[in-house]
């Protein structure tokens, strides 16, 4: 499988197949083609079959230090999902906040139908994310298991990058974000600014608000935890005194928590590997 010239780089292909990855500032295209004249080509022109050579093609591609990496791609998405009704979604995004794809090498055997992304998919550009959101309700962004070596391995380089972009070396996260689930639970539990911290025990996160007035799901401020910031639903203390989150299977998690009034609460929620529309 051969990339002709004129790519526009915009990251879509990684994350689409388990042969495309990127690495050491480039995309890399490795192994063998487990669906020739699959999704990728059509999903890009500018990748055609050739089944005579070995799939060692490395494209060209710089990580920008700059506007690619300025934003975290799920803290954009919720924001935007708490203030924007969906009309004017693509319209709230600009160029720059686009993001740098990330590595993601996992075999996908999974079968591809219409734009339903059922693979790993670390981080498609905002504009295609929020041009599909125009005309679907659900959105599913996860941190998914990582090839968490790798990732060590690159940790000056990825270190920085994965910082702005939210993610940071994981082996694996089991949160989505769906947007029917977070309006949900924002009616439910109200919204606050995000917390300072977080524990993880257990096998278990646990969020408590001792005198923070405020729970949130979301992991970019826990320090040394090997979890992407996956989750953007920020909860209220004055309606949640305790919020935790249960991983059951890795494709599988548990919310559960007690209110100010002391009743409990529990979601569990099933999610697909990457973007599911």
């Amino acid at each position: 499988m051969l990339t002709e010239q004129g790519c526009c780089l915009c990251g879509l292909c990684v994350g689409m197949c388990g042969q495309i990855s990127a690495y050491q500032d480039q995309i890399a295209v490795t192994g063998g083609c487990k669906r020739q004249g699959g999704f990728c080509q059509t999903l890009c022109p500018k990748i055609t079959p050739d089944a005579g050579r070995e799939h060692a093609t490395i494209l060209t591609y710089r990580y920008d230090s700059g506007q690619r990496q300025l934003k975290s791609l799920l803290q954009t998405i919720a924001r935007h999902l708490l203030s924007s009704p969906d009309d004017k979604l693509v319209a709230a995004i600009s160029t720059e906040d686009a993001l740098t794809p990330m590595s993601t090498t996992l075999d996908n055997d999974s079968d591809i139908e219409g734009l339903r992304f059922t693979h790993p998919c670390r981080s498609p550009t905002l504009a295609s994310v929020f041009s599909l959101l125009k005309s679907n309700s659900t959105i599913h962004l996860i941190g998914t298991p990582c090839e968490a070596l790798a990732l060590k391995g690159e940790r000056r380089k990825y270190g920085p990058i994965s910082a702005k972009l939210g993610l940071t070396v994981s082996v694996a996260c089991d949160v989505i974000l769906d947007r029917n689930q977070l309006l949900r639970w924002m009616r439910e539990m109200g919204v606050s600014r995000p917390i300072k911290n977080a524990r993880y025990q257990g096998g278990e996160w646990s969020f408590k608000d001792a005198k923070d007035k405020h729970i949130c799901l979301d992991y970019q401020q826990a320090k040394n935890m090997a979890f992407p910031s996956c989750v953007a639903c920020e909860f209220d203390s004055q309606y949640c005194e305790d919020i935790k989150i249960r991983r059951i299977t890795p494709y599988e998690y548990e919310v559960s928590g007690r209110t100010d009034a002391g009743a409990s609460f529990l979601s569990r929620n099933h999610h697909s590997l990457g973007l599911s529309v």
